[in-house]
């Protein structure tokens, strides 16, 4: 579907995080010496520098300034029509579902894996239940979710709107199953 992410390059401190793997720093000895297990070329990488408690995006536009931001139970763009992805996280009993929709994302995996990456070293397991698009109208104080991700499926939209409730008073927030 190429929903991928595979080739993206984080670095966390003075070790190198590829598709979530951890891999040889520059000049520490790699007894594989295989990257195929996970599908990186040299020559496609990004390179993104992850900080404890937050994050860049490669277009340098922070994610978090800290955790309790990221765990926040909707944050999308502030207008326009983008790919969004509902988010389940659990960390021992506790469980929530976060809403993250951002017009950078290419694909709905880039989205999920900027998330997951930062609270999985938080100690929270992330799955993404499902994907669509949202259509964001600050002027109209409107918001729409609908369509599905290729990757991910159908997000639970009637959910969407309780999530994307709370922070956007005074809006018309409505979904629908139809569209791409």
């Amino acid at each position: 579907s190429g929903d991928s992410a595979s080739s993206r390059t984080r670095e966390w401190g003075s070790e190198r995080l590829v598709a979530g793997h951890r891999m040889p720093a520059e000049g520490e000895n790699n007894p594989s010496n295989d990257s195929s297990d996970w599908g990186g070329d040299d020559d496609e990488e990004e390179s993104w520098i992850m900080r404890p408690g937050g994050g860049c995006r490669p277009d340098g536009v922070e994610v978090s300034e800290n955790l309790a931001k990221l765990q926040e139970a909707a944050d999308i763009d502030p207008s326009g029509v983008f790919k969004y992805v509902l988010i389940r996280c659990v960390n021992g009993g506790e469980e929530k579902t976060l809403l993250r929709g951002y017009g950078w994302a290419e694909y709905h995996d880039d989205i999920f894996q900027e998330v997951a990456q930062v609270l999985e070293l938080e100690g929270w397991r992330c799955d993404c239940v499902g994907g669509g698009r949202i259509q964001h109208d600050p002027s109209g104080k409107k918001i729409v979710c609908y369509g599905y991700s290729q990757a991910y499926g159908r997000a639970d939209h009637k959910l969407s709107v309780q999530l994307l409730t709370p922070k956007h008073p005074g809006y018309d927030i409505s979904w629908s199953n139809e569209g791409y």
